[in-house]
Protein backbone atom coordinates (compact mmCIF):
# COMPACT_ATOMS: atom_id res chain seq x y z
CA UNK A 1 0.00 0.00 0.00
CA UNK A 2 1.25 3.59 -1.00
CA UNK A 3 2.30 5.54 2.48
CA UNK A 4 0.57 8.60 1.13
CA UNK A 5 -2.66 7.03 1.85
CA UNK A 6 -1.92 7.57 5.41
CA UNK A 7 -4.03 11.23 6.56
CA UNK A 8 -2.22 13.80 7.45
CA UNK A 9 -4.76 14.91 9.59
CA UNK A 10 -2.99 14.19 13.19
CA UNK A 11 -6.09 13.79 15.70
CA UNK A 12 -6.05 17.58 16.56
CA UNK A 13 -8.32 20.15 15.13
CA UNK A 14 -5.86 22.81 15.38
CA UNK A 15 -3.19 20.65 13.35
CA UNK A 16 -2.67 19.98 10.17
CA UNK A 17 0.23 17.87 9.59
CA UNK A 18 0.19 17.78 5.57
CA UNK A 19 3.55 17.14 3.81
CA UNK A 20 4.22 20.26 1.36
CA UNK A 21 5.43 17.85 -1.34
CA UNK A 22 2.49 15.94 -1.73
CA UNK A 23 0.61 15.79 -4.50
CA UNK A 24 -2.04 19.01 -5.25
CA UNK A 25 -5.23 17.11 -4.82
CA UNK A 26 -3.55 15.39 -1.26
CA UNK A 27 -3.77 19.37 -0.32
CA UNK A 28 -6.73 20.43 -1.35
CA UNK A 29 -8.80 17.08 0.27
CA UNK A 30 -6.97 18.02 3.32
CA UNK A 31 -8.06 21.26 3.73
CA UNK A 32 -11.30 20.14 2.89
CA UNK A 33 -11.32 17.26 5.69
CA UNK A 34 -9.65 20.19 8.20
CA UNK A 35 -12.94 22.38 7.34
CA UNK A 36 -15.02 19.56 7.62
CA UNK A 37 -14.27 18.94 11.17
CA UNK A 38 -14.40 22.11 12.00
CA UNK A 39 -17.47 22.24 11.39
CA UNK A 40 -19.02 18.95 11.36
CA UNK A 41 -17.06 15.86 10.64
CA UNK A 42 -15.13 13.73 13.68
CA UNK A 43 -11.94 13.46 12.71
CA UNK A 44 -11.99 9.57 12.99
CA UNK A 45 -14.80 10.22 10.35
CA UNK A 46 -12.43 12.33 8.29
CA UNK A 47 -9.38 10.12 8.16
CA UNK A 48 -11.90 7.35 7.15
CA UNK A 49 -12.99 9.30 4.80
CA UNK A 50 -9.92 10.96 3.23
CA UNK A 51 -8.27 7.11 3.29
CA UNK A 52 -11.25 5.46 1.21
CA UNK A 53 -11.35 8.57 -1.05
CA UNK A 54 -7.93 8.09 -2.01
CA UNK A 55 -8.23 4.73 -1.66
CA UNK A 56 -10.68 4.27 -4.87
CA UNK A 57 -8.74 7.20 -6.28
CA UNK A 58 -5.32 4.89 -6.85
CA UNK A 59 -6.91 1.85 -7.71
CA UNK A 60 -9.89 3.33 -9.88
CA UNK A 61 -8.01 6.66 -11.07
CA UNK A 62 -11.71 8.23 -9.56
CA UNK A 63 -11.41 11.24 -8.62
CA UNK A 64 -13.57 12.95 -6.18
CA UNK A 65 -14.53 16.95 -5.73
CA UNK A 66 -13.06 17.01 -2.33
CA UNK A 67 -9.04 17.05 -4.54
CA UNK A 68 -10.04 18.82 -6.95
CA UNK A 69 -11.37 22.42 -5.46
CA UNK A 70 -12.46 23.88 -1.86
CA UNK A 71 -15.70 23.08 -1.30
CA UNK A 72 -15.87 25.81 1.00
CA UNK A 73 -15.27 29.80 0.91
CA UNK A 74 -12.07 30.67 2.61
CA UNK A 75 -12.96 33.84 4.93
CA UNK A 76 -10.94 37.05 4.70
CA UNK A 77 -10.04 39.30 7.04
CA UNK A 78 -10.60 36.99 10.03
CA UNK A 79 -8.13 39.34 12.30
CA UNK A 80 -9.04 39.57 16.03
CA UNK A 81 -11.73 42.11 15.90
CA UNK A 82 -10.72 43.56 18.85
CA UNK A 83 -8.89 46.67 19.40
CA UNK A 84 -5.05 47.31 20.81
CA UNK A 85 -4.45 48.37 24.02
CA UNK A 86 -1.16 49.64 25.84
CA UNK A 87 0.03 47.87 28.23
CA UNK A 88 0.98 49.73 31.83
CA UNK A 89 3.96 48.30 33.69
CA UNK A 90 3.56 47.57 37.41
CA UNK A 91 4.46 49.97 39.72
CA UNK A 92 7.08 47.69 40.82
CA UNK A 93 8.66 47.46 37.57
CA UNK A 94 8.53 51.07 36.94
Amino acid sequence: MDSTLNPPLNGSVGMNNNVIEQKGEHNIMSFNMVHEIVSEKTVKDAKKFYTETFEKYYRDGTPSVYMEKLLFDPQIATGDPDESMTMIKPPYLQ
